[in-house]
């Protein structure tokens, strides 16, 4: 009894599903339905929804027009209130902990940056902390028990700090602030 080898075979399997996925990417295509443009031929415009909200007499309301440096420097405004009134909770929660353990002058530094959506709400924040003392090029760190008591507060603040809210911009908007505590 002789025994022969399969027909379809793995490879086999392999080089016809390629030969069926060129055919259907080839003649997909081409079918009724799908006809290109002639040359020189300009394409349909499609209608889209209106960009604006109709207003009250149902005609759009007119769109309006904001600087984005104005936008951005009111948006910081209102972070940097936002921190003023957080500022005595923050050192309570965040800086009071840590007192004793770092050297008397030293400060916890960072740059708080917050995105806001179009209707003032927080998206996105983050806080990255200020270059510690004892970081030089080239050399590796010494961590101090100080170093780990500041860089603790940058954690803190993440976490004590409420979700920020702004008046609404009318686009969204980033910013980055330098805060220090205590």
């Amino acid at each position: 009894m002789s025994r022969e080898p399969p027909f379809l075979t793995t490879p086999v399997a392999i080089l016809l599903a390629g030969v069926a996925i060129g055919v259907g990417l080839y003649a997909g295509p081409r079918a009724p339905g799908h006809a290109e443009l002639p040359p020189g031929a300009a394409p349909q415009e499609v209608p889209t929804a209106p960009r604006t909200l109709p207003g009250p007499d149902g005609r759009p309301a007119p769109v309006r027009r904001v600087d984005p440096a104005t936008v951005q420097q009111a948006a910081g405004d209102a972070v940097q209130a936002t921190l003023a009134a957080q500022r005595a909770a923050l050192v309570a929660a965040c800086w009071a902990p840590v007192v004793g353990s770092v050297p008397p002058g030293a400060t916890a530094s960072w740059t708080l940056d917050v995105t806001f959506n179009a209707a003032g709400t927080q998206v996105a924040r983050g806080i990255r902390g200020g270059r510690l003392p004892g970081f030089a090029p080239g050399k590796p760190p010494v961590i101090t028990p100080a170093m780990r008591a500041l860089a603790s507060v940058h954690g803190c603040v993440q976490r004590t700090l409420p979700p920020l809210s702004i008046p609404a911009p009318g686009r969204n908007v980033r910013v980055e602030l330098e805060s220090s505590l205590p």
